[in-house]
């Protein structure tokens, strides 16, 4: 009923559909202006930042107690971070990488391209 209060106070009604399904009308007696049209469009917007928020909130609680729950989540994001720490001082170690690219001839002998008449195309529509 929340979500139908911005409608009907803007004229819309609440009926009952074919399939005993709510439907919201408007009837051809009420006049629409653009403003109407904005302040659904506002509330629509309020709404959907709102359901965003709550889903992100439950998503949060979600890890924090699932991280609470196994113990082991911290240490193993430490671990990775570790792991990445060691591996950047390893590639540091190693030096600045000094040459250049070079070719590799592929199976056709062009650096491994091909063109569409390699693939068998005449190239023409």
């Amino acid at each position: 009923r929340v979500r139908y209060n911005v409608f009907l106070t803007h004229g819309w009604v609440l009926e009952e559909g074919e399939m005993n399904e709510r439907v919201l009308k408007l009837p051809e007696a009420v006049q629409q202006t653009f403003q109407d049209v904005r302040e659904v469009t506002e509330r629509k917007e309020t709404l959907q930042k709102e359901l965003q928020a709550a889903f992100r909130r439950r998503v949060a609680a979600r890890s924090k107690a699932a991280g609470a729950s196994s113990g082991g989540c911290c240490s193993a994001k430490e671990a990775l971070l570790k792991q990445l720490e060691a591996d950047k001082l390893e590639r540091a170690a190693k030096g600045p990488v000094t040459t250049g690219s070079k070719r590799v001839d592929g199976a056709l002998g062009n650096g491994g391209f091909s063109t569409p008449q390699d693939a068998g195309c005449c190239g023409s529509a």
